[in-house]
């Protein structure tokens, strides 16, 4: 029991430590966004957010992966504690980062106008794709940086990074936002880009390679691994965002842009807001399965930990926003962004689910299962996108958020069978009870929601919720570490 509260502990205490990091990164997204809304309104959100999501794809189109993929080798090398490994890996992602942000970024000026007509039926946009090729190279050096601090476990340095690059960027986008409209869409997006790669490279500058360890190294022959399993990744990533980009056109084309930016918003909440626990806990789950990879008992100890600990983060955090959901938007965004409110709603039930898939996603990964992954990703990639646009075909918004939902419950009954064929079961009872409970729980807050019940007895509910997640952190020994940390201070 105490290796397990240990165990916990670790988990806790790099979730905490990235976990206040990204509070802050959050609020200042959140204050960015509230602003966006106000100065752009929702057609200037839904530019910005076909902007953003044009960068992305191309971005996973010419990367290579290597932002994920580097992390698995770099975790691997520092666990050898072999110096000259770790130069080698390290020298690697950083002429691979600018190899392929150079050619991401020469391919979007090249064809910046056919991107224009493609994202916006115009070519009146060519001019903004052109200048953001610039942050297209300069965020895949900013990703290799970050994938170094990953990989070779340096949290505090990649935490502080992560939340004076998000502080700096606010101070400098809203009045930019205020005083030039959409306008500032192009410049604020280069900017922000840029003080976030200068933020990691001061926290990665110290990280020297010598040069006896890198004569005569071959790029390909030392990356190739690295190389082929980032294009596989790169491709799932590429699928995700053409999902995402799909689904805006559908909606520009049959709704109109007020629409995208409804679902933009939606998007934010649920897989920005909400994926920041994702990234907060991927942050050591996967470097610690991937130096793990050969230990079948430890590998299944990792999982059902961090799923556990995941449930009793995510359980009141859905509780609350679907008990405050109309609340929430209005704060994030404004009253004109009311109408998504169903859609966020079905997508965060969701959440659960996708948490489910995502521990097992990372366990192909760490084992080297490449291929399986990218076909589990893919497939699962190629359904939500039908479910979705079928939902939003009959029920508009909400079947979207009914698709969305429908997809990570998909994804995670597809990606759990999978794990047990390749490794058998790796998920224990009580995680299983855990799950279903959680799953339970957020479920009949909803329906509650629905039938438009007492609110006296909708809010019992969700104290509820949140009570069963302080009754897990006992459990694993977290409240007992805390009081401690606080009688200190």
């Amino acid at each position: 029991m105490v290796t397990q509260k240990t165990s916990y502990s670790k988990i806790a205490s790099v979730t905490w430590l990235f976990g206040s990091a990204q509070l802050i990164v959050m609020i200042s997204s959140i204050i960015r966004t509230k602003f966006v809304a106000i100065f752009l309104g929702t057609s200037g959100y839904g530019i910005l957010s076909l902007y953003t999501s044009t960068i992305g794809l191309i971005s996973s189109f010419s990367n290579l992966g290597i932002g994920t993929s580097a992390v698995r080798d770099l975790a691997e090398a520092s666990s050898s504690n072999k110096s000259e490994r770790i130069d080698k890996v390290v020298y690697v992602v950083r002429r691979l980062s600018w190899y392929t942000g150079l050619f991401g970024a020469i391919i979007t000026a090249i064809f910046c106008r056919q991107i224009s007509q493609v994202i916006f039926e115009s070519q009146n946009f060519w001019s903004g794709i052109l200048w953001l090729s610039i942050t297209i190279f300069i965020n895949q050096l900013t990703a290799a940086n970050s994938a170094i601090l990953r990989g070779l476990r340096r949290n505090k340095k990649l935490a502080n990074a992560n939340v004076t690059g998000a502080i700096f960027g606010l101070v400098i986008s809203v009045p930019m936002y205020y005083l030039l409209g959409n306008k500032a869409i192009v410049p604020t997006i280069i900017i922000s880009s840029i003080i976030s790669f200068l933020r990691s490279w001061y926290f990665t500058k110290d990280i020297q390679i010598k040069k006896e360890s890198i004569e005569g190294i071959s790029i390909y022959t030392e990356g190739k691994l690295m190389i082929w399993t980032g294009i596989l990744l790169s491709i799932t990533t590429i699928l995700t965002l053409t999902k995402a980009l799909l689904i805006k056109l559908y909606i520009e084309k049959n709704g109109g842009i007020n629409e995208v930016g409804l679902y933009q918003a939606s998007f934010v909440i649920v897989n920005s807001y909400f994926g920041i626990i994702f990234s907060v806990m991927s942050t050591d789950y996967f470097p610690n399965l991937s130096v793990n990879k050969e230990k079948q008992e430890e590998l299944k100890s990792i999982v059902n930990k961090q799923l556990v600990f995941g449930l009793s983060l995510l359980l009141p955090m859905i509780s609350l926003f679907l008990l405050f959901n109309k609340q929430i938007i209005s704060l994030l965004f404004s009253k004109s962004f009311a109408p998504a409110e169903s859609l966020i709603a079905w997508s965060i039930l969701g959440i659960v689910f996708k948490l489910f898939g995502w521990c097992h996603s990372y366990l192909l990964l760490s084992k080297g299962h490449n291929k399986v992954y990218f076909w589990n990703e893919f497939f699962a990639i190629i359904i939500t996108l039908l479910i979705s646009m079928i939902g939003y075909y009959f029920f508009k918004l909400e079947g979207l958020g009914i698709g969305f939902m429908l997809g990570f419950a998909y994804y995670a009954i597809q990606t759990h069978l999978i794990c047990i064929k390749l490794y058998g079961n790796f998920i224990h009872l009580n995680s299983y009870l855990i799950l279903l409970y959680s799953l339970f729980l957020t479920g009949f807050i909803f329906f509650l929601l629905l039938l438009n019940v007492s609110w006296i007895f909708l809010y019992l509910t969700g104290i509820i919720a949140i009570t069963s997640s302080f009754v897990l952190y006992k459990r694993m020994g977290l409240l007992d570490n805390l009081i401690k940390l606080l009688k200190k201070r």
